[in-house]
This record gives C-alpha cells, sequence and structure tokens, in this order.
C-alpha cells in the first residue's frame, strides 16, 4: 500500500504539471509562477497589500500589508524571498487599508487607516508616525492618493463620506458625502490617470462619479495650499453634495471595489446570495457614444452600458478586493480558497477576455487583496490567515 507521503508528492507533482500545462497555454502577460510566501506569528487577517510604485526603476520592489494593528514593509528580493523591513504598530486600532506618496523631498511617505477612523501618515525614514488626521467618525475602508499631486489623499469611511485631506498642510480640504451622496458605507474610491474625477463605491449599491475638476472643488485645493492656520476662522472645508453621476444599475450588493480603466470604469460585488459567486464587471456611464463631458453635464444621468462581465467563481464575501497591473493589462483578483484569478484584458474582443488561475496547495483561505509591482513582474496576495504569497512572472 502506498504511503501518505508517497501520495502527497504524486499530487503534488500531478498539480506541478497540471499548472505548468495550463502556463503554456496562457498569454504571456498571465505567466507567474509561485516564488515564495511568508506567514506571520500573529496569523491575523491581512486586509490590503500596496506596492510602492512611486519609486524609480532599478530601485527595491516595496509593499505594504494592512492588517491587525500593524502596517508591515517587505522588499521583494532578487531571490524571490520576502525580507521583511520594518513596522508601525497601534495597539489600539485595526489597519484595513494603506497608501503610498512621497514628501517634498521624495522620501517614501505610508499612509494607512482603519477602524478607529484614524488616518496615519508614517515616515519611513524615521520610523515613527509623522502625522495624524482626525475627522472620520467611524472606520476607515479605503485610501487613495492623487495620481497628479502627492499631497492630496482621498479617505473612504463607514460613515458614509469621502474626505479629500492636504497632507503637507495639513487641511481637509472637501467632504463628498450629503443629499445625493452615499447613504451607507463608502468602501472603495479611485482617481482617473489626470485627476480629473473620483469615483466611488458603497454599501449602497450605489457607484458615483464626482468631477475633481469642479470650480469649488480646485479653489478648496489650491486656497489648502496658502490659508494661514493661525487665522481666527477654521479652514472653510468645502462640501460637495451632488455627485456628477450615480448608477445602482451595475450591482444588486455591497460594491467593495470600483477602478478606473480608461474612461471605462471596473467594478465588483459581493454575491446577492450564496448560490451565486461575484462577477467582476466592465462597463461604460452613459450610453456607448456618450462622452464624459456630456454625461456629468446633468447629475440625473443614471444609465450605465454594461460591455463585458468576469466570472470568479467561490468569491462571496465582501471586502475581498481585485487590482490592475500599472499598464492595466492585467486584472488579478483572490477568491475564498485561496486561487487567484488574472485576466488578460488586453483582448480586443471583450466576450474572449483569457484567464488564468493560480493555485498552491498551502494557500487555501481567503485572498482579501492583491497587488502588482511597478514594473508588473511581481504579484502579491495576502490573506485573512495572515500569509503573504509573492508570483514572479515568467520569460
Amino acid at each position: 500500500m502506498p504511503s501518505k507521503k508517497s501520495k502527497k508528492a504524486k499530487a503534488k507533482a500531478l498539480e506541478e504539471e497540471l499548472n505548468n500545462l495550463q502556463l503554456t497555454q496562457a498569454s504571456p502577460l498571465l505567466r507567474f509562477t509561485y516564488s515564495s510566501h511568508v506567514k506571520l506569528e500573529d496569523k491575523v487577517t491581512l486586509y490590503d497589500v500596496k506596492f510602492n510604485r512611486l519609486l524609480k526603476p532599478g530601485e527595491p520592489l516595496v509593499f505594504a500589508t494592512a492588517g491587525g494593528n500593524q502596517v508591515r514593509v517587505y522588499d521583494c528580493e532578487s531571490t524571490g524571498d520576502l525580507k521583511f523591513l520594518t513596522a508601525f504598530e497601534d495597539p489600539n486600532d485595526e489597519y484595513f487599508v494603506c497608501a503610498w506618496t512621497c514628501d517634498s523631498k521624495f522620501l517614501p511617505l505610508l499612509a494607512a487607516a482603519g477602524k478607529n477612523g484614524v488616518i496615519r501618515i508614517f515616515d519611513l525614514g524615521s520610523g515613527s508616525v509623522c502625522k495624524d488626521f482626525l475627522g472620520h467618525t467611524h472606520a476607515v475602508n479605503d485610501l487613495q492618493f492623487h495620481s497628479r499631486d502627492t499631497n492630496l489623499l482621498f479617505s473612504a469611511s463607514k460613515d458614509h463620506s469621502i474626505r479629500l485631506w492636504n497632507i503637507q498642510t495639513d487641511i481637509m480640504v472637501a467632504i463628498f458625502h450629503g443629499e445625493m451622496g452615499h447613504r451607507d458605507e463608502a468602501i472603495s474610491i479611485d482617481v482617473d490617470p489626470c485627476g480629473m474625477r473620483l469615483v466611488t463605491a458603497g454599501m449602497d449599491h450605489a457607484i458615483k462619479v464626482w468631477k475633481l475638476n469642479d470650480f469649488h472643488v480646485q479653489s478648496a485645493i489650491k486656497l489648502s495650499y496658502v490659508y494661514n492656520k493661525q487665522a481666527l476662522k477654521p479652514f472653510p472645508t468645502f462640501r460637495q453634495q451632488f455627485p456628477d453621476f450615480t448608477s445602482r444599475n451595475v450591482h444588486g450588493n455591497y460594491v467593495d471595489c470600483v477602478r478606473w480603466f480608461g474612461d471605462l470604469i471596473i467594478s465588483k460585488a459581493c454575491s446577492v446570495d450564496e448560490q451565486d459567486d461575484n462577477d467582476i464587471v466592465i462597463w461604460k456611464a452613459g450610453k456607448f457614444n456618450q462622452k464624459w463631458s456630456d454625461i456629468t453635464a446633468s447629475a440625473k444621468d443614471t444609465y450605465s452600458q454594461p460591455i463585458t462581465s468576469l466570472k470568479i467563481e467561490k468569491c462571496r464575501c465582501w471586502f475581498m478586493r481585485f487590482a490592475l497591473n500599472s499598464l492595466n493589462q492585467v486584472l488579478a483578483l483572490g477568491n475564498e480558497v485561496g486561487q487567484t484569478y488574472l485576466y488578460n484584458l488586453t483582448s480586443t474582443n471583450p466576450k474572449k477576455i483569457q484567464k488564468f488561475v493560480l493555485n498552491h496547495s498551502k494557500c487555501t483561505r481567503a485572498i482579501r487583496q492583491t497587488a502588482f509591482s511597478r514594473d508588473g513582474s511581481i504579484l502579491i496576495c495576502v490573506c485573512e490567515d495572515g500569509t503573504i504569497w509573492r508570483w514572479d512572472k515568467t520569460a
């Protein structure tokens, strides 16, 4: 009778053979292979992972994770290993999200927030907290820096609001919330590459687009750089209550991830019931031939045009988010059983988008977030069992 060890060895060999076969058939953009993984001793759920894409080519490929009461920073070594660099800890908080930026000298800064609603800015040079931002009354679910101004930070919260902060001058610039804002938790946000529009998604099933080149928003941003904080009056934070576009037609449940894809939007929601799996939907606001300038001319526009959907199996719970590489060529999303789905978004036929599934016998728990390095050569996945997985692109 074969021993248990020989059975495991055969199963592992069969898994590797199957993976290699699938790898040869996959698009070169999707050819990633397992390199290494690490497991945290406290086994906390890791909710977020972000690469520092502001570092220049040739500089280390550094990423941060958020989970438990710590934000941890790692380096991707050329050997394929993950090297722990440092950690920032708050025993009284639980971190859900992190985001990278830099100071005026282009030195890296790391923002993080979570359960307590306090946004902290960490200075990697000194290894300490350099600033705190208070204003949200509940947990912070997402952070996103402006695509053109590294001082401007957007935060989405359980208090239904999205807030804009100037971290250089310590000013709350604007609040996106109110009469026509989100009616439940704001979960996910993204700024378009030109810095013209902010897309937000929430627990109210709604996806909203807000113009950032709006006169009042731009005026508040400019004032935040020159305002005298010693003045008797507080800074006149601008309150935007009216988005330029809203749709509740794309998804029927919590929308927990949204990203710009050119002029299109990619979004994901939780399944409506236990029998359904999540779909990622690629869609266009307004009618197919409408420009954004025409769509946002009226805040009453709610029409959305689906382009295609990407099927994801075993991904029903919320707060499981996808990532795009820097060129928007590949999308990566993990599921509840440790699989990572990769999609080639360069296909000219939206109905024939190729997928590839990454598997590892020891990765069996929910993958909460994925992240690509700035050059797209490395994919990191973080799980709810405190494991961090590294996959490297093959030639």
